[in-house]
């Protein structure tokens, strides 16, 4: 556990390393969890890797409802595909997570888990990205999944 831990602090200090390349871009992200369900809202970081169309994406994530509060730590490592159409593209990918879970009057839970992701990034005409993100969580007592909106905005 203590190693999955040390991974995605590691990862998430390569993003942060990343922070004086261009394009970068940092925002906040809202949306549902599922199992539990709760109301989520959170910030990320985004730090392309040109040509290759890859990003890191470290983000944090406090989640509110079904008599649970959660705070998750990921550092996920997205691909974005070509523009297709002039002002939006897919992206999928993946990464790996820390998440804390205080249940009310139940006690708490750490919890490692994967993350799988899609979604779509529409461009803005000041540069910035509205996007929408569709979370699989792999692991026990993970999120199954979340849908989260969010505007990243050029660093």
């Amino acid at each position: 556990m203590k190693l999955l831990a040390l991974a995605v602090a590691t990862l998430t200090l390569t993003g942060a390393s990343l922070a004086s390349a261009q394009n970068n871009e940092i925002g906040p992200r809202v949306g549902l969890g599922i199992n539990p369900d709760q109301f989520v809202i959170g910030g990320q970081m985004n730090f392309p890797l040109e040509p290759h169309g890859l990003a890191i994406s470290p983000n944090v994530e406090l989640g509110v409802g079904d008599h649970t509060t959660t705070i998750q730590l990921n550092a996920d490592l997205d691909y974005h595909f070509a523009n297709a159409g002039p002002n939006w593209n897919p992206y999928v990918g993946g990464g790996i997570g820390i998440a804390f879970f205080d249940y009310d009057n139940d006690g708490s839970d750490t919890e490692l888990g994967v993350n799988l992701l899609g979604g779509l990034r529409f461009r803005q005409k000041n540069g910035s990205h509205l996007f929408t993100e569709l979370r699989l969580g792999i692991g026990d007592p993970y999120p199954d999944a979340k849908v989260i909106v969010g505007w990243n905005f050029p660093t």
